[in-house]
């Protein structure tokens, strides 16, 4: 073997191994969400776990956990939200570059699955409008947005 394509080899091991996948390089994570809700104050759990004590605010979602946002408010009915994960961007076009390098392809690809860093939780804004509980443990009459309505801020 040449000496030019041992030096070739070697650098290119070094670039997979200290670099890994284009998503996990470029886009890593975490998601940061931003967090309303009418009336604001309500508590905001990630996973089950505490992560904002009080809204507005943000949360920051991790990569590898599920996404499922619950708030509850006291006097209020609590709603749960499944934020899905999105094909990361950087995933396919990132990683086919490592095309040019054969055989770091695969191992940039296998680098940003292991990471999580193929997909990404979407960062649109949560906005929550609790509705009351009245003491016999009804909720409010559905007059206005359902519990989990999600909107977009109005420019």
């Amino acid at each position: 073997m040449a000496i030019g394509t041992t030096c070739r080899l070697l650098l290119l091991g070094g670039l997979v191994i200290a670099s890994g996948g284009c998503a996990t390089i470029v886009a890593p994570g975490p998601d940061m969400v931003p967090v309303s809700t009418q009336p604001p104050g309500a508590k905001v759990f990630l996973d089950g776990r505490l992560v904002l004590s009080g809204t507005p605010g943000e949360i920051w979602i991790e990569r590898d956990e599920d996404g499922v946002i619950r708030i509850e408010e006291e006097g209020y009915e609590a709603v749960t939200v499944y934020r899905d994960k999105v094909l990361n961007g950087w995933f396919f076009p990132g990683n086919l570059l490592w095309l040019l390098f054969w055989p770091a392809f695969p191992v940039a690809m296998v680098v940003d699955l292991v990471e999580h860093n193929q997909g990404k939780h979407s960062s649109d804004p949560l906005y929550v409008t609790l509705r009351p509980v009245y003491r016999n443990g009804d909720t409010a009459p559905a007059t206005g947005p359902p519990a989990a309505s999600v909107r977009r801020p109005q420019p």
